[in-house]
């Protein structure tokens, strides 16, 4: 039986939208091929399990030690540095995986879901940010293969990495949508993630959202997540423009429930630009439940192809937005993007690119040094 080392700073039932995804991958791996996962997590708040291992402390040795007691050979690092390290410099890891690859006996993966912080000289991500790079070169020259979720991301990474894009797949998913909703009448809106991300996509549309609610065009606000109540800071920032009676808080809701809450929505709002929606799990879950996302802007980065089929706030005034709904648009960018994540984002794909990756003949982890 073929096993996976992941390594990822940990898992449920501790809130996280890595662990999230690394814990949905074994279980898609597991029913799909058969392969059984081990997690090495780092949060000392994780309790560790028959399948979960806690490391002790942050360090070189301890990490070295956790994986070569497994006996595991394949390993697989879900990288965000601010997950692994305070500041986003987790020199520990890379190090502790140099240590133990130079055995030969492993082979090493990394999935980069974040890279290094940027700002201005004011900010502190503007000093950390060189060193973060560093920790990212490193795993690079450490790894037989890397993957990342964006075009842009895998541009900033190392030609040599030969980054595969994944576009990251929902751990929601609803039945297959019947397309029975109207095309007029009010608007039932969602907005789905952790309380941060939630707050940042209602403020992107909240002038937009408060100019459909005086034309009466809004009927609910649905804000989803494990943090969401009265208290949280986006629940009180959309409850100054469309008022109490219209607010809808959902939080620690099921998978199912929050599959079919955003399928019988009829628009999912985010803050991302378009380059980074194929990061989001929040918006692949909308893709994959068929209800149409809109965005801030497209921006000028370089977008995954074929592109996901998006709604531009920037491209069209509010009144303009609602007669392309009207004409039956809202609906066909949609039903696009149900299909675009079936093809492109999808769990079958996710565990073919990894399971292609476990078969393959590479070369040990510390090869590219």
């Amino acid at each position: 039986m073929r096993r996976l080392l992941q390594i990822v700073p940990r898992v449920p039932p501790l809130i996280d939208g890595l662990g999230d995804y690394a814990h949905c991958l074994a279980a898609e791996l597991r029913a799909r091929t058969g392969i059984e996962t081990l997690f090495i997590t780092t949060d000392p708040e994780q309790r560790a399990g028959k399948d979960i291992i806690v490391l002790e402390r942050q360090n070189s040795n301890a990490l070295a030690k956790a994986i070569e007691g497994t006996g595991v050979r394949d390993l697989l690092l879900h990288y965000s540095g601010y997950g692994f390290d305070k500041n986003g410099i987790p020199d520990w890891l890379w190090e502790g995986l140099e240590q133990v690859g130079q055995s030969g006996r492993i082979s090493l993966s990394v999935f980069f879901h974040e890279l290094w912080a940027s700002g201005r000289p004011w900010k502190k991500a503007f000093y950390l940010g060189r060193a973060q790079q560093r920790v990212v070169q490193k795993l690079q020259a450490l790894a037989a293969h890397c993957f990342t979720s964006t075009p842009k991301m895998q541009q900033l990474l190392s030609p040599q990495a030969l980054a595969t894009v994944l576009p990251i797949s929902s751990s929601i998913s609803c039945s297959p949508r019947e397309w029975r909703k109207t095309t007029d009448g009010p608007l039932n809106v969602v907005i789905f993630g952790q309380g941060h991300t939630r707050l940042r996509s209602w403020q992107a549309h909240a002038q937009r959202v408060e100019e459909w609610n005086k034309q009466a065009q809004i009927r609910t606000v649905t804000l989803i997540g494990q943090d969401a109540n009265e208290r949280s800071e986006d629940y009180k920032a959309a409850r100054r423009i469309v008022g109490r009676e219209k607010l809808n808080v959902c939080p620690n809701p099921s998978r199912e429930f929050i599959g079919e809450t955003i399928r019988s929505a009829d628009l999912f709002l985010s803050f991302y630009p378009a380059h980074l929606v194929t990061k989001s799990s929040s918006i692949m879950a909308a893709f994959a439940c068929g209800c149409p996302v809109l965005v801030p802007q497209r921006g000028t980065s370089p977008l995954f192809k074929p592109e996901p089929p998006l709604l531009y706030a920037d491209d069209f005034s509010p009144q303009e937005l609602l007669h392309r709904r009207e004409r039956n648009q809202w609906h066909e960018t949609a039903a696009a993007a149900f299909r675009w994540y079936e093809e492109h984002a999808s769990w079958s794909g996710t565990v073919s690119a990894i399971n292609g990756m476990l078969h393959e003949e590479r070369p040990s982890v510390l090869a590219a040094l």
